[in-house]
């Protein structure tokens, strides 16, 4: 099965913008999910480590405060689920756009959960950003739980009919 080129652009709130290219899995009317694989020697993220063939499934909606990489392991199991808080986020033809608001939320496969980055956070953010991240931090709270749950029957819906 092919997949589309897709890319996802990110802006910071020092104003930088990063652009990753990856692969369109999934459209839907309110979401798309992007698939990246890990190469190389991998990498840490939170003291988490995600070896070269990990795989990250990228879940983006435009109307929540947030969106969620799922990272799958080469041996097949979940190392985790990285909730990044976010700003505006749009969805077009090939591309995904969203602003990162720094703050992100770890949730391991057994429950735990670790809010990152907050002293990234610059002094001289303003109150409506503000607002926003507790925003975020407060829906992902409360949507976590059954959003893992259906974020992994996706993916792994996904590995399945990558095989076939």
């Amino acid at each position: 099965m092919s997949e589309t080129h897709f890319r996802e652009i990110k802006h910071r709130l020092d104003g930088s913008v990063v652009t990753f290219d990856c692969a369109l899995v999934r459209r839907a009317p309110d979401h798309v999910v992007l698939r990246y694989d890990i190469t190389g020697e991998g990498g840490e993220v939170a003291g988490l480590r995600l070896p070269g063939g990990t795989v990250t499934y990228a879940y983006y909606w435009a109307d929540r405060p947030y969106n969620v990489y799922h990272w799958v392991l080469p041996d097949g199991t979940t190392a985790g689920y990285y909730f990044n808080l976010a700003g505006e986020t749009e969805i077009g033809n090939d591309y995904v756009e969203w602003k990162d608001l720094t703050v992100d939320i770890l949730i391991t496969p057994d429950g735990d959960y670790r809010v990152l980055d907050e002293e990234e956070l610059p002094e001289d953010v303003g109150p409506a950003i503000r607002a926003r991240i507790a925003q975020g931090k407060a829906a992902v709270f409360r949507d976590h739980a059954w959003l893992v749950e259906v974020i992994e029957r996706t993916s792994r819906e996904r590995e399945r009919s990558s095989w076939l």
